[in-house]
This record gives structure tokens, sequence and C-alpha cells, in this order.
């Protein structure tokens, strides 16, 4: 599915739902689901060289299920963009517990690397919090973790770069960081994000550094 239609699937979901239908909706279950794009600038380097600076958008969509106040909950998310004519993509999925205001995560996904044809695995760790301001529907989201190992059957991954066969050791490194202010509104479940997202990815001797401006709209049950 396109990121166009994820919007337009987002935007009729939420007319369709009315005030008599979300009173139907469990209130032990908080779920959101959202489409999101960010204005994202990315360094390359090799070997600690900057190879490659381009800009581009990267697009997706991200959903998470969890108890309402907090408990154990499952998401996920899945991003696309291209950057000079090399594609970019990122899914993963994740498991976390904790309350709203601090849970602990983790994720297991797999992603591209600039320079190669090969998706490597990851796994990651860290903790977010959002903070709602009473009955507003605003919410302040802060989240940092950082990459591990995502390859526990093969030191060595063989795959083909720009110069040619290589190996590069599949033992991520690097971290991810990214902040939010979000809104919902008060009859229908539909919330607005705005937020800047920064990661440092590093396998071998290549690196990748993203950082942009994020935007998101969606589902949110339980967002108030």
């Amino acid at each position: 599915m396109t990121f166009r239609y994820c919007v337009l699937f987002g935007t009729v979901a939420a007319a369709l739902i009315s005030e008599s239908a979300i009173s139907q909706v469990p209130t032990s279950v908080e779920f959101r689901v959202g489409v999101h794009t960010a204005s994202t600038k990315r360094n390359v380097s090799v070997s600690d060289g900057v190879v490659d600076r381009t800009s581009s958008s990267l697009k997706g969509i991200e959903a998470d299920i969890t108890a309402l106040g907090g408990g154990p909950g499952i998401g996920g998310r899945i991003l696309d963009g291209t950057f000079g004519g090399a594609k970019m993509s990122l899914k993963e999925g994740r498991v976390f517990v904790g309350a709203d205001y601090f849970r602990i995560e983790g994720a297991f996904g797999q992603r591209s690397l600039y320079g190669t044809d090969s998706l490597f695995l990851f796994t990651r760790g860290g903790a977010r919090s959002t903070i709602r301001i009473g009955g507003s529907g605003v919410a302040v989201m802060l989240s940092g973790s950082k990459y591990f190992k995502g390859d526990f059957q093969n030191k060595k991954s063989a795959t083909t770069t720009t110069a040619g066969s290589t190996s590069i050791s599949t033992d991520p490194d690097g971290w991810e960081g990214e902040t939010g202010l979000s809104y919902s509104t008060p009859k229908v479940p539909v919330f607005v994000q705005i937020g800047y997202r920064s990661e440092y990815f590093k396998l071998g001797t290549r690196a990748e550094h993203s950082s942009g401006l994020v935007l998101q709209t969606g589902l949110w049950l339980g967002g108030r």
C-alpha cells in the first residue's frame, strides 16, 4: 500500500467513526496508528570520511496497541524513501512495557545501508516517555534507544557494495532519538503530531546519520 493510499484510508476511517461508535471501544485498550512523512537530511561516511550528503523525504506507517494507562504492548513501523537514486527502507516490530510516562521498549527489524544491495538485521533497546497535559489532548513525547546485534547466526555477512564484493560485520552500532508534540481531537480519535528525529546507524566502516522534521497524523483511541 502506497503512502497516499495510507493517508486516504486514515482520513476516511476517521470520518466514519462516530461518537457513539467510540463509546463502544473498550476503554482498557489504547490503539494508535499513523502515517507520517519526514523531511530528512542524511550524511554517509566510510572509514569516518563523509562520502555522500543528501536530502529527501521518508514516508511510512507506525502502529502501537497497549493497555490503557500502561502495561505490555506491541507495535511496529515501516519507513521508505529514496536518497539520490538509492532506496532506503526500514521495517521493525517492537514490544514494550511500562506506564505512558516511562516505558521500556525493544525492537527487532531490518534496514538497508548506503552502498550495498543487502538488508541488515538489528535489535534496538531504549525508553519512551509520553506526558499528557491534563485533558487538553496535548501530549509531549521523548524517546531514545541504542542499536544492537540482530543477526545471531552469522558473524559476518557477504554483500555487494559499489566498490565490489566485501564482508561487513553484522554487529550494528548507533542510536536513535525522537521528540514529538501531538494534539488529539475531543470528538473523533484523530491526532496530529510534529516532532524531530535523529539517528546514527553504523555497520563495519559504513555509517549513516539522518535527522529531520517529522509530521504524523492518524487514529489514536485512548489518546485523551
